[in-house]
């Protein structure tokens, strides 16, 4: 089996793909793609040309929700979403809350401070006034807060740090 992820570690959509294969409990590679300078064939990949693309063997998959949902299909075991209907929509729709509803603002206020900002200055990590003060703004207004769902990957990946720092994803990470 050959399962492979192509982005950049720092995007929240990759994140979230490979927290969906570590809780399934799949070894895969990441491949590093920068968007601005995508490899020969990238389009072939990924159509749109947005991270992540994804490769199961000889099939090729782009889009995060896409992405897992492929997975989840694939590899049923354990599942991540919840198997009656209702419950299963609202997973979805708080997947999609996430990506299209919380990105937008996510990017902004909680993404660009916490993960890029410390990374482009050098510094492994925001200080603790910037987490906090990012933390206060990304859920003030959110009518779900509190909220827990089967979508949790699509969260977390957006609230986490880098993958490429996460030792627990680096663990279960094929090279």
């Amino acid at each position: 089996m050959s399962l492979i992820v192509f982005g950049t570690s720092v995007s929240p959509f990759v994140r979230k793909v490979r927290i969906v294969l570590t809780e399934k409990g799949l070894l895969y590679r990441h491949e590093n793609v920068n968007v601005a300078k995508p490899p020969d064939g990238w389009r072939e990949l990924s159509p749109l040309g947005k991270i992540p693309a994804f490769k199961d063997c000889d099939r090729a998959l782009a889009g995060s929700s896409v992405i897992c949902a492929y997975l989840e299909r694939r590899f049923p075991m354990p599942p991540l979403y919840p198997s009656e209907p209702y419950d299963y929509a609202r997973a979805l729709w708080f997947e999609d809350y996430m990506d299209d509803g919380f990105a937008p603002l996510g990017r902004s206020k909680v993404f660009l401070p916490l993960i890029v900002e410390p990374l482009l200055a050098g510094k492994p990590e925001a200080d603790v006034a910037a987490q906090e003060a990012a933390g206060k703004r990304s859920t003030r207004n959110s009518p779900h807060s509190g909220t827990i769902s089967s979508a949790s990957s699509a969260t977390a990946s957006f609230l986490s740090a880098s993958a490429s720092l996460s030792p627990i994803l680096r663990s279960r990470t094929s090279m």
